[in-house]
């Protein structure tokens, strides 16, 4: 008899989250958030331990009733033996050639798969979320960095995650913000958008520009209520945006784009500014929609259970 529910676990660089996953409804039963251990690789595992124990016990469920985990990080994932590319930025143990996968299968008892988290995230926006009866679903994860992933019917194009690292078109010229000509992005590529619009990045600006620091969601807010300043930034930013999501178009032709991530839970009063702004189409006849992800900060542990589909 198969298992009837599976767990995901989604790795960020400030925040993990845990949860388990019914199939048959495709939603998140119950989930845990809590900051992800940077350091210190045992406590790491000891507190995905801890979370996962106390899920199952208050639904209730036992080890029988779990298929297994699927994890979802940001890295590049090597397919079949489950190491990543490196995370080290953000985590210091997760360097490159890292087994995460037999690490957290050994630590929580159970079967594990992995992948990439802006696949995931876009595959759940797409079968349960922002993107549901599209055919082509663009996905762009907006928080400390850019993810992009994109989907047909569902599915992503191959087994690797091989265009996660799109966010690193270029949109913002020299001079255009002096106070981010200084950062230097991995990529190489002045101007890119993930230097230019993830959270990061934001928040400098914002300082710069208002003499204070101000969180992501702050400004958002601060913009929302007309004050000027803001508002100026908030403007400032949504142009930078829209000349990626245009770029997109002409890239990939999305039936739609859903902007997903932290960062995009701010985006909702200034939707409409976001849609007039797509004026790229790869035909006449051929028009973008664009959406606010609707699935939230589930869509990582949603994305990541799905990869279990075969065992449920």
């Amino acid at each position: 008899m198969k298992k009837s529910y599976a767990a995901g676990l989604d790795i960020g660089g400030t925040r993990t989250k845990i949860g388990l996953v019914d199939p048959n409804a495709g939603i998140v039963t119950d989930h845990c958030v809590f900051p992800t251990e940077k350091h210190n690789e045992e406590n790491f595992y000891r507190s995905l331990s801890r979370h996962m124990t106390e899920l199952k016990r208050r639904n209730g469920y036992t080890a029988a009733d779990v298929a297994g985990i699927g994890i979802s990080v940001g890295s590049f994932l090597y397919h079949p033996e489950g190491t990543i590319d490196g995370m080290s930025s953000m985590v210091d143990f997760l360097t490159p050639g890292y087994p995460l996968k037999d690490r957290v299968a050994a630590a929580l008892d159970l079967p594990a798969v992995i992948d990439n988290d802006a696949r995931l995230i876009g595959q759940a926006e797409a079968l349960y979320g922002a993107g549901r009866g599209f055919c082509s679903v663009l996905t762009l994860t907006m928080g400390t960095g850019i993810g992009i992933a994109l989907t047909t019917d569902g599915k992503a194009p191959g087994p690797e995650a091989r265009m996660h690292l799109g966010g690193h078109i270029r949109v913002r010229e020299t001079g255009e913000a002096p106070v981010l000509d200084g950062r230097t992005c991995y990529c190489h590529t002045p101007g890119c958008l993930e230097s230019t619009c993830a959270a990061p990045a934001l928040e400098a600006f914002a300082r710069d520009a208002l003499g204070k620091s101000v969180t992501c969601p702050e400004v958002f807010v601060a913009a929302k209520k007309k004050e000027p300043a803001a508002e100026s930034v908030v403007r400032w930013y949504l142009t930078m945006l829209i000349r990626g999501l245009n770029q997109y178009i002409y890239l990939y032709g999305p039936d739609v784009i859903v902007l997903a991530g932290g960062l995009s839970e701010g985006f909702q009063p200034f939707a409409r500014t976001l849609r007039m702004g797509l004026n790229a189409s790869i035909a006449a006849k051929r028009t973008t929609e664009l959406r606010l992800a609707q699935l939230g900060e589930t869509a990582g542990i949603l994305g990541a259970a799905r990869l279990l589909s075969d065992t449920l």
